[in-house]
């Protein structure tokens, strides 16, 4: 079984976000935490694209190679990670 590390973690946000996020939750039948992540991750999406526009090549490889020492996925390009992003 392959499983994910987790780490808690605590925020403080403006209630109408947080209520915002409660009525996504009740609508969609998934947990507040659930629809964070998701925002977490599109979020990390769009910055890294971000950033794929602004780095030269080189800084982007340098970049890949330490997401790579970090998390132990390899990408031979951007769009590599992008597409594993979006999925």
């Amino acid at each position: 079984m392959n499983t994910i590390k987790t780490t808690t973690i605590s925020s403080r946000m403006p209630t109408h976000i947080v209520n915002g996020i409660d009525d996504i939750a009740k609508i969609t039948e998934h947990s507040r935490s659930f629809h964070i992540k998701k925002a977490l991750e599109l979020y990390q999406l769009n910055f890294a694209k971000h950033l794929a526009n602004k780095l030269p090549t080189k800084s982007t490889q340098l970049a890949l190679d330490e997401l790579k020492n970090k998390t132990g996925k390899s990408f031979n390009n951007i769009n590599e990670l992008f597409a594993d992003l979006d999925n």
